[in-house]
């Protein structure tokens, strides 16, 4: 992406979310995460 594109983000997200699907909060947060970075995914506090 060359420019920020709210729009363009906003679109993308929603798509993504809309195929992480789940019987559980977990189920849906793994997929979610094999696309997303998390901040603290490697956090060694």
């Amino acid at each position: 992406m060359r420019k920020f594109d709210p729009d363009a983000v906003e679109q993308y997200v929603r798509k993504r979310l809309r195929h992480a699907t789940g019987a559980k909060w977990q189920e849906i947060a793994i997929k979610i995460g094999e696309w997303a970075r998390w901040e603290f995914a490697d956090y060694n506090g």
